[in-house]
């Protein structure tokens, strides 16, 4: 972390120095860190272990931070040599020896100065920016909000850092900062094709926390993989269950066909798919097969998945949702295809079951009820909806506009921006162009400056909501921009953006080919 004081005479009132007095704010000692300091000649060392573990028996992560020392004497800033301020951070998840490596950092950095590391900064930034993103032109202001909110996500997430991301981010405690299916419905395919590399390590977080997934589900007397509603260091559930109040951990099992079919889209991306799969793709894709081959009940006539909580949260408790059983019918088939394509026989009950799991469909209204039972009531999120896009459900255009239609209305005003980005999606892919544009003007209330921070409702919910930025720019790239990644083609069907000239994707990486 870095900070620099700079003095600029832009009124040119020839003043060469100014002299500055600084204090430090410490705030409150953290309630989760048992810091010790070390006072050197120019710095402090802050080092302490985390209160309490997700578990017993799981890492105690030591926190180290090496920062500036604040003197209690002025500061004398002028033209020529601006003030640097440096902090240093290391955690033994780096280094077994944390202290040393955030010592050595920060000297090696403070030695640099402050305009080599401004330098840095920003050619790290131009690298990272050139390697995928989206241009507009012709409407400065929209190409600020893109621009921002790529930003958003690209400052939370690292390739070589598979610790996933919350809806929240780093710069928030929102949501605990515990992991959940935003991050692969949301937020990742907003970069699979711009940021492959990020992409895969967001994957790769699900992939090294497999074994605690294992442990869920057999806990409850399931086969597979059973991935927690709330994810962070361990792969543990961190739900809180508040008493039975919060029930998510419970039943908002589909989390597992969302992270299934993230694997699927990226491994449709690769000119060779099996070293994704053998670096722990295929792991996930077929244990969570497994997990819902185990989960189901067999009426005689369909197979049922009861007891679940559907992304629509307001819902509660529900038996057959119409999104939870359609992804569950898609990990499914792709966990056979899979298979098929690495020569090895899948369950023979894998494709009975997903040919016969109930999907929900009203035959007076002609479209698909979000549950079974639903019976018209307003919902907080997009949901039934989600078959059309992210998840390419077949249906006839008249079901798909019904559904469309109906759901639109459903939907509260104030609910949550999670997902709402499919609607003008799945209106576009309709050819409903007003409709899609419509649908996609209203994301911009959850813009606010001055900055263009993305908020979870209009009024109200957590700041800096990443989810909301994800969900915006997969607008531009499979709204508008028409792209679909198919079993072995990119589909790309672009309609033009409304009040912009143009749009372009910078550096769109497509197995192995990179194009504009």
């Amino acid at each position: 972390m870095i900070h620099d004081i700079a003095l600029l005479d832009t009124a040119q009132c020839n003043q060469s120095a100014v002299n500055l007095f600084l204090s430090v704010n410490a705030g409150d000692p953290s309630a989760d860190i048992d810091f010790s300091s070390q006072t050197f000649e120019d710095k402090t060392k802050y080092s302490g272990y985390i209160q309490e573990t997700e578990t017993w028996n799981s890492t105690r992560v030591q926190v180290v931070e090496v920062s500036t020392l604040i003197s209690s004497q002025p500061y004398t800033v002028t033209l020529e040599t601006p003030l640097l301020f440096l902090s240093s951070f290391c955690t033994n998840l780096e280094s077994s020896n944390a202290s040393a490596v955030a010592l050595r950092n920060y000297d090696e950095y403070y030695n640099l100065g402050a305009v080599k590391l401004s330098e840095s900064h920003r050619q790290s930034w131009k690298q990272l920016w050139s390697e995928g993103g989206i241009e507009i032109t012709g409407n400065l202001r929209l190409a600020q909000r893109v621009n921002a909110s790529l930003y958003a996500i690209l400052s939370n997430v690292r390739s070589d850092w598979p610790f996933g991301v919350s809806p929240g981010g780093i710069g928030t405690n929102a949501y605990n900062g515990h992991v959940f299916w935003d991050m692969e419905t949301w937020v990742y395919p907003s970069l699979l094709l711009l940021q492959p590399s990020i992409a895969r390590s967001l994957l790769e977080y699900r992939i090294q926390r497999v074994p605690r997934a294992i442990q869920k589900s057999s806990f409850y007397h399931l086969s597979g993989a059973w991935f927690p509603w709330e994810s962070a260091f361990t792969g543990v559930e961190c739900c809180p269950f508040n008493g039975g109040k919060n029930t998510e951990g419970l039943l908002e099992i589909h989390i597992n066909g969302d992270i299934s079919f993230a694997c699927m889209q990226y491994l449709r991306c690769q000119v060779n798919p099996v070293p994704f799969l053998e670096e722990g793709g295929k792991n996930i894709i077929e244990q969570v097969a497994n997990f819902w081959a185990s989960r189901v009940r067999y009426n005689g006539t369909f197979y049922l998945i009861d007891n679940v909580q559907p992304p629509d949260e307001s819902a509660g408790r529900v038996n057959n949702s119409v999104y939870t059983n359609s992804i569950a019918a898609l990990s499914l088939t792709n966990a056979i295809s899979v298979l098929e394509m690495l020569g090895e026989a899948p369950p023979a009950a894998w494709s009975n079951i997903a040919n016969n799991l109930l999907i929900p469909f009203d035959t007076t209204l002609q479209g698909h009820p979000e549950y079974e039972g639903y019976n018209g009531e307003m919902i907080n999120q997009a949901d039934t909806i989600l078959m059309q896009y992210p998840l390419g459900i077949k249906m006839s255009e008249a079901v798909a506009h019904n559904d469309l239609s109906y759901y639109q209305k459903k939907t509260r005003k104030n609910g949550y921006f999670t997902g709402d980005n499919a609607y003008s999606i799945a209106w576009l892919a309709l050819n409903e162009y007003d409709s899609g544009v419509q649908q996609y003007r209203r994301s911009f209330s959850h813009i606010r400056g001055p900055f263009d921070v993305w908020w979870e409702k209009v009024r109200g919910g957590h700041s800096h909501f990443i989810t909301g930025a994800g969900g915006f720019l997969q607008n531009f790239i499979f709204g508008f921009g028409g792209i679909r990644i198919l079993t072995d083609t990119l589909m790309i069907d672009p309609v033009g953006l409304p009040d912009a000239d143009g749009y372009l994707f910078r550096h769109v990486d497509y197995k192995g080919k990179t194009n504009h």
